[in-house]
């Protein structure tokens, strides 16, 4: 419930026009239900980059109607999964969003009047690190575009206090694949996640340590992929040239990856 909401604009910065809407929340129910501090302070940023363009999974014909952008910004947090919003001051239709465009959107169709805006919280997840928010899982996401080969990569995650992304259940899997594939900036085929083989054996285990369900992800993979065959130092990873499908592989290539964290 939330008792309180307000919403402020900061001056125009490098990156943008600055917007926060402050809750002071008593309870909230999220997919995953977590404890989270008593107060959010949820800081709508105006993406610049994204200024007149729209992204060709956006139907603004499904968007609501709002006569402003604070209100399109409060109805947004009253739905679970928005995550960014669009609004179009023309024709004062907000468009909700669970994903986050983090890349520059070449190719995106014009639609004059558009604005982008993306969800941060510095009480949730830090600001410098360029995270994604998913707010459903309490989940901070983080793409890194420096290329290393897995152990690197799990190392690299750990000194920021995150790991490498478990991508279960399904749906998260999907959110993630929707962010990474908006990416402009991927330099190289794969991008490594927290699953590897057990050594010397074919079974695919997460870095929490459970196993990884082949049944329930089985439409993530690469069709070919053979579950049976043991890889020398075997690790999954995101086939960029596969559509993001999983692909077991050997864990020295450098390449990006993908880290994450609980709010904080």
């Amino acid at each position: 419930m939330i008792i309180a909401a307000g919403i402020f604009c900061a001056m125009h910065t490098a990156n943008g026009r600055v917007c926060g809407i402050v809750l002071f929340i008593a309870s909230l129910s999220f997919v995953h239900p977590k404890v989270i501090q008593s107060t959010t302070t949820w800081t709508w940023r105006r993406q610049i980059t994204h200024d007149d363009k729209l992204p060709p999974d956006a139907d603004m014909t499904s968007a609501i109607n709002t006569a402003t952008r604070r209100q399109c910004a409060l109805s947004c947090l009253t739905v679970e999964w928005c995550n960014t919003f669009f609004y179009h001051g023309f024709e004062e239709k907000c468009l909700h969003h669970r994903m986050t465009y983090i890349a520059s959107p070449n190719g995106w169709g014009p639609s004059p009047g558009l604005r982008y805006y993306r969800l941060e919280s510095a009480s949730a997840c830090p600001r410098d690190k360029n995270y994604v928010i998913d707010r459903p899982t309490s989940t901070c996401y983080r793409l890194d575009l420096s290329l290393k080969n897995w152990v690197n990569a799990l190392d690299a995650c750990a000194d920021n206090n995150e790991t490498l992304v478990v991508l279960e259940p399904v749906e998260k899997a999907s959110f993630i694949e929707s962010f990474i594939r908006a990416s402009r900036d991927l330099t190289v085929d794969g991008v490594y996640i927290g699953a590897k083989q057990l050594p010397g054996v074919s079974d695919i285990e997460w870095i929490n340590g459970e196993p990884v369900n082949i049944t329930a992800t089985r439409s993530l993979w690469v069709p070919t992929t053979d579950f049976t065959r043991v890889e020398p130092d075997g690790i999954i990873l995101l086939r960029r040239i596969k559509n993001f499908q999983w692909s077991i592989a050997r864990s020295h290539f450098e390449i990006h990856f993908i880290c994450e964290r609980p709010f904080e």
